[in-house]
């Protein structure tokens, strides 16, 4: 779908949208994308309930389930992250040095994050 919509050079990231009260974001490597991420609107010969993200759910296979999009509103393919809420403060790892990172991807056994931006002091 990404292709057929004309995936420029430079897309690192996908960010996925959520069109529920909480406006729940998520963004990924696009490899991700292009691997084996799913756009779900039915399950089982089905269409989703509303309790599952009907009418479409974004559906990442092997990530937090957090990840996959209920109610998906919009993908947005871009250069960066998006550093949004989810990034920022509710879903993420608190590293050695006291900032905080997202796992995007595991390779075998090896975790790779993500480090957001940290905020100037002053």
């Amino acid at each position: 779908m990404l292709q057929e919509a004309g995936l420029q050079a430079g897309a690192k990231w996908v960010i996925a949208e959520g069109a529920d009260a909480a406006a729940m974001t998520a963004a990924f490597r696009i490899e991700k994308c292009l691997d084996d991420a799913m756009l779900v609107y039915s399950q089982n010969g089905e269409r989703l309930r509303p309790q599952q993200g009907y009418p479409l759910r974004l559906l990442l296979p092997g990530f937090e389930g957090n990840m996959s999009i209920k109610w998906l509103r919009r993908l947005h393919v871009a250069a960066e992250p998006a550093y949004s809420r989810e990034e920022t403060s509710k879903y993420t790892d608190l590293l050695p040095d006291g900032s905080a990172a997202r796992v995007h991807f595991f390779y075998g056994s090896e975790i790779h994050y993500h480090t957001a931006p940290r905020a100037a002091s002053g």
